[in-house]
């Protein structure tokens, strides 16, 4: 008969799970045992701190759109967990968190390290429980599953009592788990098409988690055929390619002002998706409650974000992927007349992602666009939350695939690429967390050396902290607007190593070629100034140079 450790190994297998981010504790140890007979499923990746070992968990939901696992052990490995949860939380990211307990006939006492997670995580998760008794894991254990992906998405905490998981488990044998899913009501979709036909300058935002490829891609060529220009909302510039013709940007940080200025004369905003929070909403002043009763159709699957800030024209609770498969069913017969409205609000897009003139050694808006022509389509980029993300939100152009792996709220940091593409990442204080044992980027020598990084809408007053992919960048501030400028660089040339290191010599070489004299091309770009050559550190050569010269 096996254990309840056993158990609920088995509803990770029977539910797909493959990856297993845990710190080990003496809490759970039956539950790692019963991972060691299965190493053919479940690979467990062990991590130096529980904050990376959830922050994985919800990398690997997002990116994947099934529940994120990790294991963590009792009290303050909980407690170092919790940061993951709120990212997931936060981000509508399907993500379930295994915690060791204190004995069931200890609880109460003030044990060692004991917590009580219903009241702890209760806020922060979509459900938080206990395993009391072995006999009901499967039913527990499907539960889990079901919840964290139904409805908008989110993370599960469950506790397991250490005498518990060695006690023999009873129960049916746990099943695989397929999350109900809303339809979009034809009354609904009728009133939407209404409004279709009386809109003259339509908007739609798409945001959210859950999404499936085949909706996206009927989706896409809606979009297209119809001319409507299309919005992204914070940290979702992965749900359509950047390049797509109805494209017109994303609700980040520091979006362009006149494309804010164009969502406030639409007529018709269709948000599939998206909450309309604090970012996107740009501090809750996009919109007037007035404006968006009579001109919001709001379609999300959470039925408790509807009307939570925002009174709509039409409200749906529904699957996004159902919705949008119900939406491209439309035919709006005045869509040609859309035409010149999505062609303005393209020009707008394109003139406000071209690097722009900065002031400073290292203009991040060129290094952003220099990566996006550098790195292979099926790179992974990651970020932290903080306001020097607005130079990616800005000028990297995201294929359609799952590519930014950035939380909504800050602590994120790095993790290593999945499948055959490469990594980049900017993250700020705390950024590091999100790391293996070893074998990442930021172990190595001279990575992640924190400079001053603005926000591209901010002078000298934004400083914010740390580009990883440019150790030692210096402050940089905007001086204005304007066409494609490459300013004096003279140490640009030090992203080319670490580019090779991610994307190989070719692409690395393309994108910073080098001048016959060693040098970095581009005007200005030439020696080390006096004060920066290696012979007068006082403690010799930084790092970094002796990784660049034996690049």
């Amino acid at each position: 008969m096996p254990t309840a450790a056993q158990r609920i190994v088995q509803a990770l297998v029977v539910n797909g799970v493959d990856h297993v981010f845990c710190v080990p504790g003496e809490s759970y140890l039956a539950v790692l045992d019963a991972l060691a007979d299965v190493p053919d499923k479940i690979r467990v990746i062990a991590c130096r701190h529980e904050a990376g070992a959830a922050n994985m968990a919800e990398a690997y939901g997002k990116l994947t759109g099934r529940p994120g696992v990790a294991m963590v052990t009792r009290g303050p490995g909980a407690t170092h967990a919790s940061v993951g949860v709120h990212t997931a939380q936060q981000d509508s990211t399907p993500m379930i968190l295994l915690v060791g307990q204190v004995a069931r006939a200890h609880r109460g006492r003030g044990a060692f390290q004991e917590v009580d997670y219903r009241a702890v995580f209760g806020t922060l998760a979509k459900w938080a429980d206990e395993i009391d008794d072995p006999n009901r894991i499967a039913e527990v254990m499907e539960r889990a599953f079901a919840v964290a992906q139904q409805g908008r998405q989110g993370p599960v905490v469950l506790a397991m009592p250490e005498d518990m998981l060695a006690e023999p488990a009873r129960g049916p044998e746990p099943r695989a788990v397929a999350p109900a899913r809303a339809g979009l009501d034809p009354e609904s979709l009728a009133m939407i098409g209404a409004r279709l036909e009386r809109a003259e300058r339509p908007v739609v935002i798409l945001g959210g988690s859950g999404w499936g490829e085949i909706a996206r891609d009927m989706l896409d060529r809606w979009l297209w055929v119809h001319h409507i220009p299309t919005v992204l909302s914070f940290r979702r510039k992965d749900l359509l390619d950047n390049t797509h013709a109805s494209y017109v940007g994303d609700l980040g940080l520091s979006p362009d002002p006149k494309l804010i200025a164009r969502i406030k004369s639409a007529d018709l905003v269709i948000a599939l998706g998206a909450r309309l929070g604090e970012n996107p909403s740009q501090g809750y002043t996009l919109f007037t409650p007035e404006e968006t009763a009579e001109k919001l159709v709001h379609i999300h699957p959470g039925p408790e974000e509807l009307g939570r800030v925002w009174p709509a024209a039409v409200a749906a609770c529904a699957d996004v992927s159902a919705a949008a498969l119900a939406l491209v069913t439309l035919d709006p017969s005045r869509s040609a007349g859309w035409r010149p409205w999505l062609r303005a609000a393209k020009a707008d897009y394109d003139a406000f992602s071209r690097p722009i003139a900065t002031t400073g050694r290292v203009n991040l808006s060129e290094v952003v666009a220099h990566m996006a022509e550098a790195l292979p389509e099926d790179a992974i980029v990651c970020n932290g939350a903080g306001n020097f993300a607005g130079w990616l939100h800005r000028f990297y152009r995201h294929p359609h695939l799952p590519h930014p792996a950035g939380p909504d709220v800050g602590r994120h940091g790095l993790r290593p690429a999945r499948g055959g593409g490469g990594q980049a990442g900017a993250s700020g204080a705390g950024g590091g967390l999100l790391r293996r044992r070893r074998g990442l980027p930021d172990d190595r020598p001279g990575a992640g050396h924190r400079g001053p990084v603005r926000r591209p809408d901010r002078g000298r007053g934004g400083r914010q902290r740390l580009v990883r992919h440019h150790p030692r960048a210096s402050g940089a501030a905007l001086s204005g607007a304007g066409d494609r400028h490459r300013p004096e660089q003279p140490r640009l040339r030090r992203l080319r190593p670490r580019l090779r290191l991610l994307v190989g010599p070719g692409r690395a070489d393309r994108a910073f070629p080098r001048r016959p004299d060693g040098g970095a091309q581009g005007r200005g770009a030439g020696p080390d100034p006096p004060h920066r050559r290696p012979g007068r550190h006082r403690a010799g050569p930084h790092p970094e140079r002796l990784r660049a010269g034996r690049a």
